[in-house]
């Protein structure tokens, strides 16, 4: 602090003087107290401009609720919070809220709770990274476009889905091949194989049980849809499509396929 400065004190001994002296060292108080107070004033004005201007909007410096889905008593919350930061959560559940400015709504106050701060984070980073999903899906033969009369004793698949990539694995056992005729094709797979000239996929066939074939066994994902073409290959080099005479009522499949799905 400032040492007393005694020359403000009168210098004489004559009472008239030292009392106008006292009167004009009290208007000098007087003067120091009201531009402290002044000052005070001023600053505590600056301090509320800075709180407008980066914190609330103008319209929101008084605190008054109602204006922004704010109840009083969140609004005393957030003031006391505001004043003296010192609660610590250590983990977030969807009911918590965050609060800040609309932009969309002339700066206002707005409260959002944690799901939906999640909703959106999702919607964002999912245009960034490809969706990983998985699933079980029922799959089946159908011969000549037909399924009459097919029973089955198992008939499921697998699968797993990144982005538009597509991973299947599938097991059939027939219980009956019905009555349907033609071309013999595994149906239902989850997402429908890409429609373009290079969307036909190898399909790999293994486990087969009661089905004949000549000399090699194959097959491919059909473009444009979801169903994989069965095939046989000679050694010669000759193909053409497994039909239902080529399969028993007891046949047993196994398919694993990777593909581009649309």
């Amino acid at each position: 602090m400032n040492k007393f400065d005694s020359t403000l004190l009168p210098q004489t001994n004559d009472k008239e003087e030292i009392q106008k002296g006292n009167l004009d060292l009290l208007e000098k108080i007087n003067a120091t107290i009201l531009f402290m107070q002044e000052g005070i004033v001023t600053f505590a004005q600056e301090i509320l401009k800075v709180l407008s201007t980066y914190i609330f909007p103008a319209s929101r410096v008084s605190f008054a609720p109602g204006n922004s889905g704010l109840s009083a008593t969140e609004v005393q919350t957030m003031g006391t919070e505001l004043a003296n930061p010192v609660n610590v959560k250590a983990s977030v559940v969807d009911a918590d809220t965050v609060t800040g400015n609309d932009s969309a709504d002339g700066g206002k106050v707005k409260k959002w709770t944690w799901t939906t701060i999640k909703a959106f984070l999702k919607t964002y980073f999912d245009t960034f990274y490809p969706i990983y999903t998985t699933g079980t899906q029922v799959i089946g033969i159908s011969f000549g476009g037909g399924s009459v009369g097919i029973t089955y004793s198992f008939a499921q698949a697998e699968w797993q889905k990144t982005g538009k990539h597509v991973h299947v694995n599938g097991y059939i056992i027939l219980s009956s091949k019905g009555t349907s005729t033609g071309a013999a094709k595994i149906t239902g797979l989850p997402f429908p194989v890409k429609n373009s000239t290079a969307g036909y996929s190898p399909c790999g066939i293994a486990g087969l049980g009661g089905i004949t074939f000549a000399d090699f066994p194959s097959g491919y994902g059909l473009a444009g849809a979801s169903e994989i073409n069965l095939q046989e290959t000679t050694n010669a080099g000759t193909t053409t499509d497994l039909t239902n005479a080529d399969f028993t009522n007891t046949a047993t499949i196994m398919i694993s396929i990777d593909y581009i799905t649309a």
